[in-house]
């Protein structure tokens, strides 16, 4: 019997499907406010907007260990601003 690979985790639904349910992760970006000051934003998104946020910003990486119901951007919510970090 094959052993599955520990690295790929995919949630199953409760109710028995075989279909793998949509994975939600926090992650953060550096953005620029429009008065122009840096700002850091933090959003659970779907695999879809982390990679269109992945695309426009290369500042863009993860949240460790923070997982979600939703997508933020899918129902319409703002990314939440954070202290900007400088590096």
């Amino acid at each position: 019997m094959k052993v599955p690979d520990r690295h790929i985790r995919t949630r199953w639904p409760a109710s028995g499907s075989m279909k793998p349910q949509p994975h939600f992760l926090a992650i953060c970006w550096d953005a620029t406010a429009e008065d122009g000051t840096p700002i850091t934003l933090q959003a659970m998104l779907c695999k879809a907007h982390r990679q269109v946020i992945a695309l426009k910003s290369s500042s863009a990486r993860g949240v460790r260990r923070q997982f979600g119901e939703s997508c933020d951007l899918c129902h319409g919510r703002d990314p939440t601003p954070l202290p900007h970090r400088s590096e």
